[in-house]
């Protein structure tokens, strides 16, 4: 009897031990979650599919396990669009120079943007989204998107956001921008979305306002938070304007060109600008100078500045880390 029960217990053993071997190969160490399958768009036919709607579309809804779409270089001229139910993407380019998603629309903020997402838990990599609308010279300018982000846990790397008026729509969720470049001149960062945008360049292109935020109300946890960033400025451009009196918009340790005007912030949409948070901390450059800035920008303490220039303000949950 004795002699039999060793053995058995020792083949127990090593079954548990190799299922927790297996287990852990599937993990990344750093908790971050894995790939479980890849789809390829490919517009000459070497992939799965060739367009990346057709691609996005194949995905189940409620799918909830991490799939990447790797889009092949090239030029997709195509309204892309992630509806709610199909979270869990990866959407990979090969580089923002040779991989880009264009369209040609304006007018209707929810439905002009070349790019929309509304599903939660997305990553964008390596892929340029961009309205080529022209704008009549001289205005009035129109709503002409390159994208719309809404869905809550969204992350992009390395990334171009290409228009003019209204560029990026960051509307709802908790968002993470880095290493991007955001490109326009009216409002060209607008929502009411609660974002990080880090070692990103701010590339506005005419004279105008390069944030809108949209913060409701006191108790809402939103705002945009700049961190690292470079300004670059061809006519004089506004750091914000409020189209809420709640509006909140930091920058940190960001530069500034000269073309920043010397008050940096313009009175908008707002009956109290009091109620702003506007903030500008060691932040560099010829247009960071903050002695003629409007009497409502903000001083925080050490404390209050570092909830908004740690991660935590993006979320305590630190979904960063566990996205592939």
């Amino acid at each position: 009897m004795n002699n039999l029960s060793i053995p058995r217990i020792f083949i127990m053993y090593f079954i548990l031990f190799s299922f927790l071997l297996i287990l852990s190969s599937c993990v990344s160490t750093d908790g971050a979650a894995s790939i479980t399958k890849t789809i390829v768009v490919d517009q000459k036919g070497h992939g799965n599919f060739k367009s990346i709607q057709a691609a996005i579309n194949s995905i189940p809804d409620g799918n909830k396990k991490w799939i990447q779409i790797h889009v092949n270089q090239g030029i997709y001229r195509e309204k892309v669009n992630i509806p709610m139910k199909k979270s869990f993407i990866v959407l990979q380019g090969e580089g923002v120079s040779k991989t880009s998603i264009e369209w040609n629309d304006r007018g209707d903020t929810m439905n002009c943007a070349t790019f929309r997402v509304f599903a939660n838990d997305f990553v964008a990599r390596d892929i340029a989204f961009v309205n080529s609308f022209k704008q009549p010279s001289g205005g009035p300018y129109q709503v002409a998107e390159a994208a719309l982000v809404g869905g809550d846990r969204n992350s992009f790397y390395r990334c171009s956001f290409i228009g003019y008026q209204d560029t990026l729509c960051d509307y709802l969720g908790r968002h993470f921008f880095s290493d991007c470049w955001i490109e326009g001149a009216v409002d060209y960062i607008f929502g009411s979305a609660q974002s990080m945008y880090k070692s990103c360049v701010l590339n506005s292109i005419g004279s105008g306002w390069l944030t809108a935020n949209s913060k409701s109300n006191k108790s809402s946890p939103t705002g945009f938070v700049f961190k690292f960033c470079t300004i670059r400025a061809s006519g004089k451009t506004y750091l914000g304007r409020p189209w809420n009196e709640w509006s909140t918009v930091v920058f940190y340790k960001t530069y500034m060109p000269a073309n920043i005007v010397p008050e940096g912030w313009a009175a908008w949409g707002s009956s109290d600008q009091s109620k702003t948070t506007y903030v500008e901390e060691g932040c560099t450059g010829p247009g960071s100078s903050k002695s003629r800035r409007v009497s409502w920008l903000k001083k925080l303490s050490g404390e209050q500045l570092s909830h908004f220039t740690d991660n935590r303000f993006i979320g305590p949950d630190d979904w960063l880390s566990q996205q592939p």
